[in-house]
């Protein structure tokens, strides 16, 4: 998606643009931390914000108001701008999979690291309560533009295109500039949080757990969480030359699979006392298995249905029976242990 936004807006090759990003965000997630990148997704939220209403309000005016952009749209739709616009081809079992796809939020690690870094739970008040309207603002304006630029932009152009041909037909060179530092910002604060959290729990869930067991030092540890973070980075890069062409949409909605699939676990570990670590593994293991299996074919234009629903019905289903069924014929935790996440129930 970066990549693809410098290639639209600056021209910049794609795998320099890559490039550029990933060590950007390398560079201060290695020297920053957690509070680095706290403060970096702060200003980079900013940003977005700031740049993604200019650009808006830019490319409206441009295409001479809401009204006149949406009776050119009406006026320039043929059969397929129709269906496209209207979703008449949308399956229902497909529309009800996509349902799901917003609880693999409960599964992101790096939300989950942000949130244990405050000193009490009411300092995040505010932000539940602003979520849904933060959303609102973020993407309503996008959606329109989106549907705005068929209109006015070739029905061949790749959805990950879309914005970036829209800012550089209706701004001028600057202000491109500027939408486009937008744009990088919100991928970027995405990046970098995970790529510290993977560091964070490679370190003190791998490293420190299984081998350096004597108590490190401080400093090795720190080491050894940014050479790992090079590593992820480095892996990351090729991975996004290895997929230029898919779209940023079937990419998203891939990964947000595999979260939502393990979303059982978490519901389990919360609320099932009989739950274990062996049905943990097992949800873990097969949601693995199906999602790498299946990667290939769900990224391929359109993506692919099993059954008349998303690749995500089945595997949410599958981890929900391999986390149940593995809890089950193995051992219980210990009572003690129980008692330390349990609190006893009244009598």
């Amino acid at each position: 998606g970066a990549g693809s936004a410098l290639q639209g807006i600056a021209g910049l090759e794609y795998k320099w643009g890559v490039a550029l990003v990933s060590s950007v965000v390398l560079v201060y997630v290695f020297f920053g931390g957690m509070r680095g990148t706290a403060w970096a997704n702060t200003m980079q939220t900013l940003v977005f914000l700031i740049m993604g209403a200019v650009a808006f309000v830019v490319i409206v005016s441009d295409l001479g108001g809401p009204q006149e952009a949406t009776r050119r749209v009406i006026e320039h739709a043929n059969a397929e701008v129709a269906k496209r616009a209207v979703r008449t081809d949308f399956d229902k079992g497909v529309f009800a999979s996509y349902c799901l796809i917003p609880i693999s939020v409960g599964m992101f690690p790096h939300l989950f690291q942000h949130w244990l870094t405050a000193k009490k739970a009411s300092n995040f008040k505010l932000s539940v309560a602003a979520f849904p309207f933060c959303i609102l603002i973020l993407w309503a304006p996008c959606v329109l533009i989106g549907m705005w630029a068929t209109a006015s932009l070739p029905l061949e152009v790749p959805g990950n295109e879309v914005l970036p041909r829209m800012v550089s037909a209706h701004a001028g060179n600057v202000l491109s500039g500027l939408i486009g530092a937008g744009i990088l910002a919100a991928m970027m604060s995405s990046m970098d949080s995970q790529f510290l959290c993977l560091g964070s729990m490679f370190t003190n869930d791998f490293y420190l757990h299984f081998i350096a067991k004597d108590r490190p030092s401080e400093r090795s540890v720190v080491w050894m969480g940014r050479m790992f973070v090079i590593s992820i980075v480095v892996a990351t890069y090729f991975i996004a030359l290895y997929c230029p062409k898919k779209s940023v949409f079937g990419l998203g909605v891939w990964c947000f699979t595999g979260f939502t699939s393990l979303f059982p676990i978490l519901v389990g570990g919360l609320y099932w006392k009989r739950s274990n670590k062996y049905g943990a593994i097992a949800s873990v293991v097969v949601v693995a298995c199906m999602w790498l299996y299946y990667i290939d074919r769900a990224l391929e234009p359109g993506g692919f249905l099993l059954l008349g629903v998303l690749p995500v019905v089945l595997m949410l289903a599958a981890s929900t029976l391999a986390f149940v069924v593995a809890s089950l014929v193995t051992p219980p935790p210990d009572e003690a242990h129980i008692a330390k996440f349990f609190a006893p129930g009244p009598g």
